[in-house]
């Protein structure tokens, strides 16, 4: 569970005139310094240079200090990919500082970020310091003043300006106007009391959650020193189950000015099972950051994983209509039990909202049909795609430019598949269903690559995004719009009224449940080919996992009883049994070392037909020294091949000792294994792996 945080502080009237306390000018700047130096015009204070976050890579660009590489779409992004320059004020000695507000003055280059936002360390970077403001001339500067109120800080506080939705290859960056290029306004005092917060005893443990809904409760106390104003708010953060309070839980809080107490608090159902857990008390008025509490374990007594499709199928995971023009796209991921393969040659795609009008299943209404839809084409690509694989489907004629590059095979095995709508991959009708049919019919139709993306095209008050089975059966949709639209076989209708500029996502469990699904606009919320939420990459990780321990067997017709392997001193032994055959050709054994990649190895004759059981093996000599998966086909006599949907994993690793020598970001910047978004591991063998974390 993550919480957003919003510390209020009370601006409290002490006779002292807000001035600039901080002043930073980049005139003279080759724009690609690694920090530029703050200028302190209150001797009460001081603090650090402005440098750049970890996601952003120096650029050239006289007088600014810039950088290229901000996030493409949105703050959630740039908070994920450490897209941000910061600096410190640090009060010094018996000093607290105040702040009404940061004026900022910047430029961006035709393509570079298209907006801005302010956050500081008192929340750990939760919430916005007043509004996010568009940048919208790329020609000119361009400045702006944030205005918030923090008053009476007494503790080291670090700021962040974020920019982002930047379109691929810009840059932006903060100066290149006249005087001053970022100033802080505020004020200073010293001479007060200094104030303390000593967080004590946790009461209450053993502590035990159960992600089902039940949480636990307890108390922790505290100590102070120092004077406290009216409407003071002492409040209880939990950190994660490291220690660390980057994304701090607000558990509790009172309001008190007094200088010791005890504040109750309620541990969330969700928390997983951790030793590293401790509480930071902290005071709003003055803000006060107090010291962390011994460390405590919280039990997750359940295991509440993502929740896998009991069933097999294509189902929508995100859709947009565009920020502008027609930049529409659909995003579907193959779902079903971990391990599988599904075929999804000939699977429809349409914009079809005939099943989601009233009366339904008529096209006689105010909301129409669109002729014509998109299908799969029949090619050996989509005869097994491993569930997991996100899909991602747009319009070629207006790109969004928040997509990831094409990728219409996969070729880098990340489970992404990213295809223009007029690839060959997929084919169109122009006819079927027509605007007078009902729209349950889809064939006969006449099928041809490519075509106008007017099939898929979303109607800006009111349509449906559907997938159904080659037989045009529906399976799975979901809706818009004003009252004429339902929610359709599911009730899946995620929101009344215009669709203009909106997109909508899933999360995990259960895809035909609309209380899974969000909606929103699409600045900030569009993340074409990546996990939609961390309970999205969650649910898309499980699905890809073939060697999970909670990785279910799918169990073949009843004539193949067992399919399994081991290692021995001579090799890989794969084996397995029939107890009745009929008109059985073959077998096929594969190997692969990604669980993507099929090699065959070896196919040996079947038994043709039999009512009793018959073992068979195969000695695999040749594997590789790392982790095999192993997969078995059937074939029958008239050619029709059955894929066995177990996979046989058996470790032959010899260089488990292998180390960790590093690990980049995707821009070949050295970072910390805690950082956020896409990581790229090198170990002591050569080799390399990627993961994402959240």
């Amino acid at each position: 569970m993550k919480t957003i945080l919003l510390f209020l502080f009370i601006c409290l009237s002490t006779g002292m005139v807000s001035s600039q306390i901080l002043t930073f000018e980049f005139a003279g700047l080759a724009g690609n310094e690694a920090t530029a130096n703050s200028n302190f015009n209150d001797a009460n204070i001081g603090g650090s240079v402005i440098s750049r976050g970890a996601g952003l890579t120096a650029s050239n660009n006289a007088n600014r200090f810039n950088a290229t590489n901000w996030a493409l779409t949105s703050i959630a992004n740039a908070v994920t990919g450490n897209d941000y320059m910061e600096f410190t004020i640090t009060p010094n000695g018996g000093c607290d500082f105040s702040i009404s507000s940061i004026f900022v003055q910047l430029q961006r280059s035709s393509t570079g970020p298209s907006a801005l936002a302010l956050r500081s360390s008192v929340d750990g970077f939760a919430a916005n310091l007043d509004t996010e403001y568009a940048i919208v001339d790329n020609t000119s500067t361009q400045t702006f003043t944030f205005t918030f109120t923090q008053t009476a800080i007494t503790a080291a506080t670090t700021y962040r300006i974020y920019m982002y939705a930047e379109e691929t290859g810009g840059s932006g960056g903060i100066g290149d106007g006249p005087g001053n290029d970022l100033i802080v306004y505020g004020s200073t005092n010293c001479g007060v009391p200094a104030t303390t917060i000593t967080t004590g005893t946790v009461n209450g443990g053993p502590f035990e959650v159960d992600c089902n809904g039940t949480t636990d409760a307890g108390t922790v106390d505290f100590t102070s020193t120092g004077t406290f104003n009216a409407g003071n708010t002492y409040t209880a953060f939990l950190s994660d189950a490291t220690g660390d309070f980057s994304s701090p839980i607000n558990i509790g809080s009172i309001t008190s000015t007094a200088n010791s107490g005890s504040i109750p608090f309620t541990l969330p159902a969700s928390l997983p099972t951790g030793s590293g857990y401790q509480i930071q008390i902290v005071a709003s008025n003055p803000g006060t950051i107090g010291t962390n509490s011994a460390s405590f374990t919280i039990t997750q007594l359940a295991n509440c994983g993502p929740v896998l499709p009991a069933s097999e199928g294509l189902i929508i995971n995100e859709w947009s209509n565009g920020a502008s023009g027609n930049q529409e796209y659909y995003e579907f991921v193959v779902a079903g039990q971990c391990g599988t393969l599904v075929d999804i040659r000939g699977y429809i795609l349409d914009d079809n909202n005939g099943t989601f009008t009233t009366p339904a299943n008529y096209s006689g209404t105010a909301s129409g049909i669109a002729p014509g839809h998109f299908r799969f084409a029949n090619d050996p690509q989509w005869a097994n795609i491993p569930v997991g694989s996100l899909i991602l489907i747009y319009n070629a004629a207006d790109p969004n430019p928040s997509l990831p590059p094409d990728d219409p095979t996969d070729a880098d095995n990340d489970s992404l598949y990213v295809i223009p709508h007029t690839h060959p991959l997929f084919e169109s009708c122009t006819t079927m269903p027509g605007s007078g049919s009902p729209d349950s019919t889809y064939t006969p139709c006449t099928y041809s690559s490519g075509g106008a993306w007017g099939p898929l095209s979303l109607r800006n008050s009111g349509d449906a995004i559907q997938v159904r089975s080659p037989n045009g059966a529906y399976y799975h949709g979901i809706s818009y719009g004003g009252a004429e639209m339902s929610g359709g076989p599911h009730g899946l209708k995620l929101f009344t009224g215009s669709g203009t500029n909106m997109c909508g996502w899933f999360s995990s469990g259960d895809f035909f449940d609309v209380a899974n699904w969000s909606s929103g606009t699409t600045g900030g919320n569009e993340t074409p080919g990546l996990p939609n939420n961390a309970s999205n990459y969650a649910w898309l990780v499980a699905m890809r996992d073939i060697s999970g321990v909670d990785c279910p067997i799918t169990v073949l017709p009843v004539e193949l009883s067992l399919f399994d392997g081991n290692k021995t001193d001579n090799g890989n032994l794969l084996y397995w049994r029939t107890d009745s055959e009929y008109n059985s050709k073959s077998f096929t054994l594969e190997r692969s070392s990604d669980g993507k990649n099929w090699e065959e190895i070896n196919t040996q004759s079947a038994a043709y037909n039999s009512n009793y059981t018959i073992n068979y093996s195969f000695l695999d000599t040749r594997f590789q020294t790392k982790v095999n998966y192993y997969r078995l086909h059937q074939t029958d006599i008239d050619g029709t091949n059955k894929l066995y949907k177990k996979i046989v994993v058996i470790d032959n690793d010899i260089q488990k000792g292998k180390t960790l020598v590093g690990i980049y970001n995707l821009l070949g910047q050295s970072i910390d294994e805690n950082a956020k978004g896409v990581q790229i591991h090198h170990y002591s063998d050569g080799s390399s792996e990627k993961i994402v974390r959240f």
